[in-house]
């Protein structure tokens, strides 16, 4: 708006300097001066007008950009800060797996040597099983920690969304069990004494 108030007394002052109004030097000296000083400061007043306004509405805009980029910035620090807790949760249930394992391997082992000392062979297993049990849950564990500092968070929303259907549908499936047989399930009521 502003600028278009610019332009139209540009064009008043235009047609001021370059009207060819019949009027006597006299009045042409007096007027055409007074008349273009006007407008020529009207003209910069609101020129100066739209340019403060312009700086202020930049200023604005830079600002509100900056805390829209801090508020992303948090969200995406939240969201990576939740991931790498679900994937130390599960190094934490693979390694307390892992204990198990080595816990029953050393029992085993126990039991063996005391059963027959000669018997090392099936030890032997145990051990190669609890190690091969380990190296497994270590490799998927670093599996899942590196597929979960690759994620995105447009992927992180379809994993949200995806466990949130999964959980709607899940709710429904059980009151569906409970409720779909609930007239024939119901006593049948008397119509004498209780």
């Amino acid at each position: 708006m502003r600028v278009l108030r610019f332009c139209w007394w540009l064009v008043v002052v235009l047609l001021l300097t370059t009207s060819t109004v019949l009027c006597t030097e006299e009045e042409e000296k007096e007027t055409v001066p007074e008349k273009v000083e006007e407008v020529v400061e009207d003209v910069v007043d609101t020129a100066q007008e739209t340019v403060n306004a312009a700086q202020e509405e930049a200023a604005r805009l830079a600002e509100a950009a900056k805390k829209e980029a801090e508020a992303q910035k948090a969200k995406l620090q939240a969201q990576q800060q939740k991931l790498q807790e679900e994937a130390d949760a599960q190094a934490r249930h693979a390694q307390e797996a892992a204990q198990r394992a080595a816990q029953q391997a050393r029992e085993t082992q126990v039991k063996e040597e005391n059963a027959n000392s000669s018997s090392s062979s099936a030890l032997d297993e145990v051990k190669s099983k609890a190690s091969d049990f380990w190296s497994s849950a270590k490799t998927q564990t670093k599996n899942i920690v590196s597929k979960t500092k690759n994620i995105s968070s447009s992927d992180a929303k379809k994993i949200a969304a995806g466990v949130l259907g999964v959980w709607g549908v899940s709710v429904g499936a059980g009151w569906l069990a409970q409720n779909i047989n609930k007239e024939e399930n119901e006593p049948v009521k008397s119509r004498g004494r209780k």
